[in-house]
C-alpha cells in the first residue's frame, strides 16, 4: 500500500480538462491495452481551508475500463467509496477530518480495448459541501479526463545480434532468423549480445551461453509487448578434436626399475626399505585426456597399490594399476658403485631415475640448511655433502657425492633457491599487498588489475615464483609497476634450438629464469627479443649463467631467445656507408669521369678542330640533372 502511495505521489500526471476546483489526472493518456492506468482526484479550491465534507460521482465506460482496486484515499482524512459497473461514489464526511489541497483519491483501472474513452467526475449536487470554517463550497461543473487505449507493440525484430569476438554468417539482417558460427575446440562458451528493436520487447537467451563439442543450436527468443514471439537461432559448431585414446606415453616411478610397456595396464615394482615415498608421473598420448592418480605417494612396508585413471577427450576410461612393494631390507644393487641408491631431502625422496644428477629445490627465508639423507648403491661407497651450511637468499648449490674406494665418484647437484624476505601469501588477489609479498605456484594463476594497483600504490614488490614439485624455482617475475589489465603470467619454452621462450610479461619487470641445463655455469649468453615479423632485437649481451639461471628485465616482447651466437649480422662501416649512399657514389663517379673526359678533350682540341665543345657542356648539364633527379 505504501509503495502505491509513493508511486502516485511522485507520479507526474497528465492533466485532463482543467476545472477551477476539481480535476482528474491520469498517469498516462495513451496506455497500452491490458496495462494499468491510475486516475487521481485532485482538489484545489484556491484556499488554505480544509474540506470537511464533499461528495462526488465518477463515471466511466466499463467496456473500456475495469476498476481493479477499491479507490484509495491518500490523505490522513479518509473518505468512503462505493462502486458498481461504470459508477464510483466518493463520500467525504466531516467526522473524519479535513481534506487539504492536492490529490485526495487514487483509482486503478485496467485498459480493456483500443480507442478513446472518458472518465468523468461530478459533484453530487444535492449533497452538502463545506469547508472546515463552515463556509459552503461553491458548486462546479463536471470535469473529465480522456484516455486513448492503444494496441501493444507486435514487433519481434531485433535491431542487432552479435557474438562477442566473432563474426556471424551471414551478416545480421532484421529479416534473417538463422546464423552460423564456427569456434575452436577450446572454446567452452560464447557471449551473445542483442539490441532490442522495440523498447517493450523482452529477450531470453542472450548473454553467456555454453557450447558443447559439435553442433549447438542456441536460440534467442524475442517476446513482443502483445505476447507474440519469434526466435533467432545461432548454430555454433565447436570443432571436436577429441579421441578415444586412453594410452600412455610413459609411466615413471621414482627410485624404481619400473618400465612402461605399451598396452600393459598392470605393473609391479620393488623399492628399498629407505624409500618411504615415491613420485609417480605419466604422460597421456591424447593431449586433451585427463589423468588422475599421479603425484607423490607415501609407502608403507609391504604392498602399496595405486591406480592411474585416464579419461580420453572422447570419454573412454582406462585404469593403470601399479603395485609398489617396499622391502624390509636395504638394496645394495651392485658390489661396487659410485652412485646413490636414494637421496632424501627434507623428507622427500628425489627422483634418481634415468641417472638424474641435477635438481631444483626451494626453501623458505628462515631456513639455513637442508636435511639430506643419501644412501649409496654399494656398501663400499661413502657419501659426502658440500655447501649445505648457512644458505643465502637467492641461489645456492649443494653437492652430494657418492665416492667409491677407487676414488671414482658421482656428484649430485641440488640448486637451492632461498626465498627473499617477503610475506608469503596464498592468494594474490585477496592479499592486502602492503609490503613485499611472495606467491608460489605450480599452476598458472590469473592476477587481477586491482592487485597490480595495490602493488603500485603501496610501492612494494610481488615475487611471482613458478616452481616444481620440490619448490624449486623454474622462473620468477618481480612485479613492481602498475598494470592496467588482468594477467596470467606465462614464460614457456617454445623451441630448443635456439633456446626460445614465449612470454606475456609486460615491460619493466625483472625475470629470473632457469635455462634447463642448456648452458653451463659461466657461459656468456646474449638475450634477444623476437617478434612475429622475424625481427631480432638485442636486449642484453654478456650475461653470465649462474647455477643454470639468468636474470634480465622484460621489454614486453612475445619471444625471448637465449644464445651464444650473434643473431643480428654486423656490417662493415665502409660497406654500410656505400649501401646507404649508393646513388651518391655512382653519381660522383660518373661526374668525375666526365670531368676527366672534358679535360682530355680540351687538350686535344687544337689537333681535332671538329670537336664541338658545346656538346660536352650540354651532356654535362644532362648528367647533373639526371643525378639530381635520381638522388
Amino acid at each position: 500500500m505504501k509503495k502505491i502511495l509513493l508511486f502516485f505521489i511522485t507520479l507526474l500526471f497528465v492533466p485532463g480538462i482543467v476545472n477551477a476546483y476539481t480535476r482528474l489526472e491520469a498517469s498516462s493518456q495513451s496506455p497500452v491495452v491490458d496495462s494499468p492506468v491510475y486516475i487521481g482526484v485532485n482538489l484545489d479550491y484556491g484556499t488554505d481551508a480544509k474540506i470537511n465534507e464533499i461528495h462526488f460521482r465518477v463515471t466511466y465506460d466499463p467496456s473500456a475500463l475495469k476498476l481493479e482496486e477499491t479507490p484509495l484515499w491518500l490523505q490522513i482524512a479518509k473518505g468512503e467509496s462505493s462502486f458498481e459497473s461504470g459508477v464510483i461514489t466518493l463520500d467525504k464526511y466531516a467526522s473524519t477530518g479535513g481534506l487539504e489541497t492536492g490529490t485526495a483519491v487514487q483509482m486503478k483501472f485496467r485498459i480493456l480495448k483500443e480507442g478513446q474513452t472518458t472518465v468523468q467526475i461530478k459533484r453530487i449536487e444535492e449533497s452538502p459541501a463545506y469547508f472546515d470554517d463552515g463556509s459552503i463550497i461553491p458548486y462546479e461543473n463536471s470535469t473529465s479526463v480522456t484516455i486513448y487505449g492503444k494496441a501493444p507493440s507486435s514487433s519481434t525484430q531485433l535491431r542487432s545480434l552479435t557474438v562477442k569476438g566473432y563474426r556471424l554468417t551471414p551478416t545480421f539482417s532484421t529479416s534473417l532468423r538463422e546464423y552460423k558460427l564456427d569456434v575452436e575446440p577450446e572454446v567452452e562458451s560464447i557471449y551473445i549480445i542483442t539490441q532490442r528493436g522495440d523498447a517493450k520487447q523482452t529477450i531470453e537467451g542472450d548473454g553467456e551461453r555454453k557450447v558443447d563439442y559439435g553442433i549447438n543450436k542456441l536460440r534467442v527468443m524475442v517476446r513482443a509487448q502483445n505476447g507474440d514471439t519469434s526466435e533467432y537461432v545461432i548454430t555454433v559448431n565447436r570443432k571436436d578434436n577429441r579421441t578415444g585414446d586412453t594410452s600412455l606415453k610413459e609411466i615413471i616411478v621414482s627410485n624404481s626399475d619400473l618400465k612402461y610397456e605399451k598396452d600393459k595396464t598392470e605393473y609391479t615394482t620393488t623399492v628399498s626399505r629407505s624409500i618411504d615415498n615415491v613420485l609417480i608421473t605419466a604422460r597421456t598420448t591424447d593431449e586433451h585426456a585427463t589423468l588422475v592418480g599421479t603425484g607423490r605417494k607415501n609407502l608403507q612396508i609391504g604392498e602399496n597399490n595405486f591406480v592411474l585413471k585416464v579419461t580420453s577427450s572422447g570419454g573412454n576410461e582406462t585404469d593403470y594399476k601399479i603395485k609398489i612393494i617396499r622391502s624390509t631390507e636395504e638394496f645394495q644393487i651392485v658390489a661396487t658403485s659410485n652412485k646413490l641408491l636414494s637421496l632424501k631431502v627434507n623428507g622427500l625422496n628425489l627422483d634418481l631415475s634415468n641417472d638424474k644428477t641435477s635438481f631444483l629445490y626451494g626453501i623458505p627465508n628462515d631456513a639455513t640448511t637442508l636435511n639430506i639423507i643419501p644412501v649409496a648403491e654399494s656398501k663400499t661407497a661413502k657419501t659426502e655433502i658440500f655447501g649445505n651450511e648457512d644458505l643465502k637468499v637467492g641461489l645456492n648449490a649443494v653437492v652430494v657425492k657418492a665416492i667409491e674406494n677407487d676414488e671414482s665418484e658421482t656428484a649430485y647437484t641440488i640448486v637451492v633457491y632461498k626465498n627473499p624476505e617477503a610475506e608469503v601469501i596464498s592468494d594474490i588477489n585477496s592479499a592486502s599487498l602492503k609490503k613485499d609479498s611472495l606467491y608460489e605456484t605450480t599452476t598458472p594463476y590469473m592476477i587481477d588489475k586491482d592487485a597490480f594497483g595495490r602493488i603500485s600504490n603501496n610501492n612494494v614488490a610481488l615475487y611471482y615464483n613458478y616452481v616444481n614439485m620440490y619448490g624449486g624455482l623454474l622462473y620468477q617475475v618481480k612485479f613492481q609497476n602498475n598494470l592496467t589489465d588482468d594477467l596470467e603470467p606465462k614464460l614457456a619454452k617454445s623451441t630448443q634450438n635456439p633456446l626460445t621462450y614465449e612470454s606475456n610479461i609486460p615491460a619493466g619487470n625483472e625475470i629470473t629464469l632457469h635455462l634447463e641445463d642448456v648452458y653451463k655455469d659461466g657461459n656468456n649468453i646474449k638475450i634477444y627479443s623476437y617478434n612475429d615479423n622475424g625481427q631480432y632485437k638485442l636486449i642484453t649481451a654478456g650475461i653470465t649463467v649462474n647455477k643454470g639461471y639468468v636474470t634480465f628485465e622484460s621489454d614486453g616482447s612475445k619471444y625471448y631467445v637465449f644464445t651464444t651466437q650473434n643473431l643480428i649480422m654486423e656490417t662493415n662501416p665502409i660497406t654500410a656507408f656505400i649501401e646507404k649512399n649508393l646513388y651518391y657514389v655512382i653519381g660522383g663517379v660518373v661526374l668525375l669521369l666526365f670531368i676527366i673526359a672534358i679535360s682530355t678533350a680540351k687538350k686535344k682540341k687544337k689537333k681535332e678542330e671538329n670537336i664541338n665543345e658545346s656538346s660536352y657542356w650540354w651532356l654535362f648539364l644532362f648528367l647533373l640533372w639526371y643525378n639530381w633527379y635520381i638522388l
